[in-house]
């Protein structure tokens, strides 16, 4: 049963993924990167979909754990659609070039 479930949640992120990938080829101002950035859409009430790895809530410092869950429930709260990708799943490493700012040892999110 966990099983079943575990694959229903993993179709979901693929076709998220492949939803994204879709909309970055056809629209690619669309999507933003980097907390600031998307901590300011959300200020906008312009985030549609967050992509988010769940990484980033086994932060070592507290602070940084709370800062992602607040944005998510912020996301929420204004309307917006939050997916969570494993980092141990194929869809969490297929989006590792994009939750991984190139100046930032950091993950970051990013919306569409």
């Amino acid at each position: 049963m966990l099983e079943q479930l575990a694959d229903t949640k993993a179709a979901r992120e693929v076709q998220a993924l492949a939803n994204f990938y879709a909309m970055l080829s056809a629209e690619p101002d669309r999507a933003t990167y980097g907390i600031k950035t998307v901590q300011k859409a959300n200020a906008q009430n312009a985030i549609e979909t967050l992509l988010i790895s769940d990484d980033l809530f086994r932060a070592k410092e507290l602070k940084t754990r709370q800062l992602y869950v607040d944005l998510v429930k912020a996301i929420k709260e204004n309307g917006g659609d939050v997916k969570i990708f494993s980092a141990m799943h194929v869809s969490g490493h297929r989006t590792s070039p994009f939750f991984h700012c190139p100046n930032s040892p950091s993950i970051s999110p990013l919306l569409f």
